[in-house]
C-alpha cells in the first residue's frame, strides 16, 4: 500500500467543480480503491471548510453544493496524523512558512512520504 500526504489545495482541486485536475483524480481514485492511503494533519479539515466557504462567498459554488462537497470530503476518509507543535514551529521558522503550511511539510518529512500540493513554494521544500 502506498501512502501520501495531501494538503488543502490538493483536496480542494478535487472537490471544486471548476478545478478539474486529472492528476488529482488519479490519486484520489487510487485512494478509493485502497491502492493509496491519504494522510494529512488535522488542520486539513478546517482549511477545506474555509476553502468551501470562500468558494461560496465568491459565487463559485452554491451553499447547497458546498454542503454536498463536505459530505464528499468526509467520505474520502483521509487519515489524520499530527506531528508535534514543536516540530511544526521549527519547520515554519526554518522555511519561512505559516504554521498551517508547515504542518503539512512537517508531516511529510516526519513520515518520509511524498507531499501532494499545488503550492509550488511548499513543494520546493520537500527536496531539502
Amino acid at each position: 500500500m502506498k501512502y501520501a500526504v495531501v494538503d488543502a489545495s490538493y483536496i480542494l482541486s478535487f472537490l471544486l467543480p471548476d478545478e478539474n485536475n486529472p492528476k488529482v483524480d488519479v490519486i484520489v481514485e487510487e485512494h478509493a480503491r485502497d491502492i493509496c492511503t491519504l494522510i494529512a494533519p488535522s488542520i486539513l479539515k478546517f482549511e477545506v471548510l474555509n476553502g468551501l466557504s470562500i468558494a461560496c462567498k465568491r459565487k463559485r459554488i452554491s451553499q447547497v453544493k458546498a454542503l454536498k462537497l463536505i459530505t464528499q470530503f468526509v467520505e474520502l476518509d483521509i487519515q489524520y496524523k499530527d506531528v508535534t507543535e514543536k516540530f511544526i514551529l521549527q519547520t515554519a521558522l526554518k522555511y519561512g512558512l505559516s504554521a498551517y503550511d508547515a504542518a503539512y511539510l512537517a508531516l511529510a518529512k516526519e513520515t518520509k512520504l511524498k507531499l501532494f500540493s499545488h503550492d509550488r513554494v511548499l513543494l520546493s521544500f520537500t527536496q531539502t
